[in-house]
Parts: C-alpha cells; structure tokens; sequence
C-alpha cells in the first residue's frame, strides 16, 4: 500500500486503529501478565528439571507493579539431593530501557532469606546437576563458541542480573565437604545505589573470621571493585583452603577491580587491577616456612580471541621495590599452546635483593649489592610439536658487586669446612672437607677417568657453562610434559653443590628459585672456583648407603683407594650417583650388571676417549662389569627385581648430547 496517495483522513483513521489496537494489546498483556508470567516460569522450570534431573520448585510467581515481579519461594534442587538454593518471598524490578533492548537486567532485589547449602559426600553432591544436562539429541555448541564471546556474555549477564540495589534480611551460605563446613552469614545484605558494604561472618573449625567487603558496582558500564580485609583478626585467612589443599592463605587487605566493557582487535578485552597487602601463603610445595609478600598490585590487560586467552604485555605488576610488564597466552587450537614471556631493562640490583620475600630466599636476605640488572625470560610450548618448545632465561649484570653478604657469607668453602649431610631433613652426619678428614682427597688425587666419567654423567660442559645449562633445562621441560609429572631435573653440579651446602634438601619451590639465585652469585662473581666447585663436589656426595665422596665410595664398592679405580669402575661409580641408595638395582641376580648398562657403558666410554681422559685401549678394554670386593657385595647376598620405573638407561642419551646425564631424573643428589 501506497501511503502517500491515501488521504490525510485515511491516515488518520489507519493510525489510530494501530495505536488503538496496541492499547488494547497492552491491556490485555497487562491484565492477563501475571497468567502469562505463570505459564512461561512454569515451562522454563519443566524443561530444566527434565534436562538437569533437578526438582526447581518456583512459588507463585506474580506481578505487583508494572515491572516488580514477585516469587513466593524458590527452591533449587537435585532430584536425588538437598537443597541447594532456598529463597523466600522474593522480589525483582526490571530495567525497562534494557528489556526494550531484548537484555533482562534486574534493577532492584529484595528478600525475606537466602540459604545457600553446597554439600559434598560418599554418596554424590547436590550441585553438578545445574551444569550436567541429560539430553543426548541436542548438539554441543559451547565449544564452538569463541572465548571472547563467552566472557563477553557472563560480563554481560552478571552486571544485567547483579542488582544495583539488593536488600535482603537474612543471608546464609555453607559449604559441607565430608564433613567438613564453612559457613558464612551476612547479618546485614544490603547494596545501595551500588555502593558495597558487607560484613560476612565466616566460620570454619569453631573459629569465626568477619571478612568486610567494601566497593561499588557500575551494572551500566560494566564496572566493579571491592576490597576485602577482616575486622576481628588482623589477618584474614582463606577458608577451605586448608582443608582442601593442605594449605594456608591468608591476607590483611585485597582489592580487586573489573572493568569488562572493552572490545579488542575483533575479540573482547577485559581490564583492571588488583592489589595486596601481607599475603601469607603455607604450603609444603612452595616453602617449609611461611612465606610472606608484603605489598604488591597488578594493572592487568587480558584479551580474549576466538581461540585464545592472551595477558597483554601492558599489564604492569608492581611487587615491593620490581615493576614488570609480563605476557602470557593460551592457545587452544589448532594445537594446545602456551607462551611466556618477560623481559625486564637494566634496574637497580639491590631492588631485586631488597624485593625478596620473607620465609624464602633465607641465606640471601641482607645481602647488599651494587650495580644494574637485567631479565629476559621465554618460554613457547606447541604440546604437538614439544621438540621445538622454545626456553631462554638470562640474568645479566652491569657493574654488579657484592657490598655485604646476608646470613651466609658464601666463599666460606673456599677453605675447610664442616658439611652436614640431612636425609628428610634430619641432620644424619657431619664430616670435614679438608686434610684433616682421612677420607677427603684434593682434585689432584683423584683420577682424571672419574673427574670425567662423573662430569659426562651429570654435567657435561661443567667447565663450560656460568652455573646453568638451558639446553638440560630445556630437555627436562619436555619429559616433564610429556610424562605430565616430574620426572627429569636440569640441575648442573654447581647447583646441586650449592643446594647440598648452603641449602636443604626439601623438594620446594622456593628452594629451586633460592638455589638458582646463588648459583648464579657464586658464578658470575667468581665466589669459588670451578676447580674447586668440583673437588667439595666430588667429596660430599651420597655415594651409597652412609657414604659419602669419592674415596669412601672406593673403598666401599671395591675395597681401594679412589685413585686406584679403573675406567670400568669409574664409569659404575657415576651411573649411581642419581639413585646411591639403591645401586644394587644395576644388578642382576648373578651379580653382574644389568643389560641395560651397555648401552651406557658406550656412550660414556666415547666420550672419554673424545677428552683424552682414557686411550684408545683402555677404551677397547672397557665394558659393564665390575666385581664388587668391599662391603657393598653385602647388599647383593638376596635376589633383587629390576625396578624399570627408576633405572637410567644410557641408551636414552644422545650421542650429541653436551649433557650425557644417564636421563639426570631428579636425583636424590639434586
């Protein structure tokens, strides 16, 4: 129809009866909404019980206003379990400007009581229903779904649904894992023009924590940020933690801040900061103390593509006196991928040492330096192309000295010295490395075949390197991966030196960063020499059951002095090194080595023979067998299984190798 050849008259009337028609529309959708409103809840809820086996039970809901909906009771459960979410006489406003847009977004909340109860036990838990579904005949889209898309649309969800107004009497929350409960009770749950000021009573062992968050959300430009500290403590700790992971966090203030309303490059970007005061952190995998971060933030920047989830490299972190601006990315197709980098410019030295946080970095604290720094750290992963993973870590310096040591003033081994030797951390023997110790035998007295034979084993450029060998590391990165545990260490003879003497045994983090700190201080300072490095090296070591350095382990294994061995036992006594309690697995029941020892044998022998250490026929003479005349035949006297899972076979080594570690699995050396 061609309006403009109707009549104004005939305008007129065919306007008035659309506006006519879509009042009477209204009023019957007004009228009846309440009905309408009852019949789409109910076949909502229906076809979610049907596909989630839930029992969601929604209480007469209702209008009482044009846009206030109320809800007698709802009540979210698993068919098969307790419930899980009860909410009494409750009452919601809608946005009528975003409904207008097709978006929900609540405006106002209000309600009598919310008890949340997630439980846990032998018999099942009554939450995984709400994201476990039942039906077979409907496609999986959510893995096609980008990222972006779907941070994008929880963004978008959580500020339409969080109110900017929420008033509720009495708020309830608990979490009973067997038999273990958290409970946290908000006295007062009320939000006001979308400024946050909550007080949560958080009980767990009889011992109540009231955690007070203050913030304020924005729902109209996606904003939000809150900070946390307790009111009754001066810390707060981090409930279930403990109970889960057998750890302890704890705070005096964090902050978070979100703001998810940015685009970036076709994906969608999400920014804002995040900050701390004392965090403590107590877990035996990290530290055997407590470990203490004073103060620290984070302006962070994360893109979000189709297939990826990227920390931009301006995301500045600030920790004590270091600011850095690392990246990171995930890539989950076509390949897994994973990537990170930092590089940090030449910055004061001192402010690394003074950054240092307590309970780690023990003999290091105190140490004052001069000079300038640098870091480059990459790491690049493709988990279907693990030989090329890419790894570079470098500390460079720049006029860097060492003004005043710490706690340990680390060229005291440059002189004689007691060595305390501890097995899980218990103090098991003491001796001396010096002449007066019978046993102790300077580099000159120890035979070259064994210097080498042990150095190809365990450290094969040990002369070579400034105290770390990337490539080893970079190797042990792939077996770890690809074993999916750990498996491999990358440790040079100087750390395992510096782990062994200024350092405990225990299998930490903080322990590996605080080995590699000083290895890299005894090295590129010159603290001591490499001659000597290896001389303490060769004299400390677990070399057996009880026994320690290369003499000892002589007169052990074959009843000589060290200097007496033959290239045949030379090259026996380094394959034992990484497992010295248990070197009669490289036996047979008859007593001879094991099959697998040919192939080390070989290898460790060529290289020999490449360094001038043995000549040609002593090469020719050499293959795996040893007699075994000291005490340590004692142990061969009952028939022992070859246990695969920890034997080091030779043949694993790459005849191009630098490091020809018998596979250096993490050793009860290193």
């Amino acid at each position: 129809m061609d309006f403009r050849n109707l009549p104004w008259k005939k305008i007129r009337i065919v306007a008035l009866c659309v506006v006519a028609g879509l009042v009477v529309i209204s009023i019957i959708l007004f009228t009846f909404r309440s009905s309408i409103l009852n019949h789409l809840v109910t076949k909502k809820v229906t076809s979610f019980n049907e596909s989630h086996k839930a029992d969601v039970q929604v209480i007469n809901p209702h209008f009482t206003g044009i846009f206030t909906v109320n809800f007698d009771k709802i009540v979210v459960k698993p068919i098969d379990n307790d419930t899980l979410i009860n909410i009494d006489n409750l009452k919601i406003k809608i946005n009528p400007l975003r409904l207008l847009m097709t978006r929900l977004s609540i405006t106002k909340l209000n309600a009598d009581n919310i008890n949340i109860s997630v439980l846990r036990d032998s018999t099942g838990n009554n939450y995984t229903f709400l994201y476990k579904t039942v039906r077979k005949d409907e496609p999986e889209t959510t893995s096609n779904v980008s990222y972006s898309r779907r941070v994008e649309r929880l963004l978008d969800l959580f500020f339409d649904i969080l109110p900017s107004d929420i008033h509720i009497k009495k708020f309830n929350a608990s979490i009973s894992s067997y038999g273990h409960k958290v409970t946290a009770t908000v006295p007062r749950f009320d939000i006001s023009s979308g400024e946050v000021d909550l007080r949560a009573h958080i009980t767990e062992n009889d011992s109540t924590t009231i955690f007070r968050f203050v913030g304020d959300i924005n729902t109209w430009i996606n904003t939000a940020s809150i900070k946390v500290y307790a009111t009754n403590t001066l810390r707060a700790t981090v409930p279930f933690i403990t109970y889960k992971y057998h750890a302890k966090v704890a705070f005096d203030t964090l902050a978070f801040g979100i703001d998810g309303s940015g685009s970036h490059r076709g994906g969608f970007q999400v920014t804002g900061k995040a900050m701390f005061n004392n965090l403590y952190i107590d877990h035996r995998k990290i530290a055997q103390k407590e470990v203490v971060l004073e103060k620290g933030d984070v302006d962070y920047v994360v893109n979000f593509g189709k297939d990826f989830v990227e920390l931009d490299s301006a995301t500045v972190v600030n920790f004590n006196r270091l600011t850095f601006n690392p990246y990171a990315k995930y890539r989950s197709k076509p390949n897994r991928f994973v990537a990170l980098s930092i590089n940090k410019d030449f910055f004061p030295a001192q402010d690394l040492f003074s950054s240092l946080p307590d309970g780690i970095f023990s003999t290091v604290k105190g140490l004052e330096v001069n000079g300038e720094l640098s870091y480059h750290l990459k790491f690049e992963a493709d988990w279907n192309n693990l030989k090329d993973l890419v790894f570079e870590s470098d500390l460079q310096s720049r006029d860097f000295g060492i003004r005043k040591y710490g706690e340990v003033v680390y060229p005291y081994i440059n002189a004689p010295f007691q060595y305390t030797f501890y097995d899980n951390g218990v103090p098991t023997r003491t001796f001396s490395v010096g002449q007066d110790n019978p046993n102790f035998r300077s580099l000159d007295q120890i035979p070259k075949v064994l210097q080498y034979a042990v150095m190809f084993s365990e450290d094969g450029n040990f002369f070579g390197h400034r105290g770390f060998l990337i490539d080893a590391f970079r190797s042990s990165l792939i077996r770890n991966i690809q074993a999916g545990r750990f498996v491999r260490g990358g440790s040079t003879i100087s750390m395992q030196l510096v782990k062994n003497i200024y350092l405990s045994r225990n299998k930490t983090i903080a322990r590996k960063l605080e080995e590699a700190l000083i290895t890299w201080l005894i090295e590129r300072q010159h603290l001591v020499s490499k001659n000597r490095m290896l001389e303490i090296y060769l004299n400390i070591i677990e070399w057996g059951p009880g026994i320690f350095g290369a003499n000892e382990a002589a007169q052990f294994y074959f009843g000589k002095d060290v200097s007496q061995v033959t290239p045949n036992e030379a090259i026996f006594m380094a394959s034992i090194i990484p497992r010295p309690k248990r070197f009669y697995y490289s036996f047979s029941d008859s007593g001879s080595l094991r099959s697998h020892y040919t192939g080390y044998y070989k290898l460790i022998a060529s290289k020999l023979l490449r360094s001038g250490a043995i000549t040609q026929e002593q090469f020719d003479g050499i293959y795996p067998h040893v007699n075994l005349s000291g005490l340590a035949s004692m142990y061969l006297r009952q028939p022992i299984e070859d246990p695969t899972d920890t034997l080091l076979i030779g043949n694993d080594i790459p005849n191009d190798a630098e490091v020809p570690s018998p596979l250096q699995e993490e050793s009860e050396n290193n």
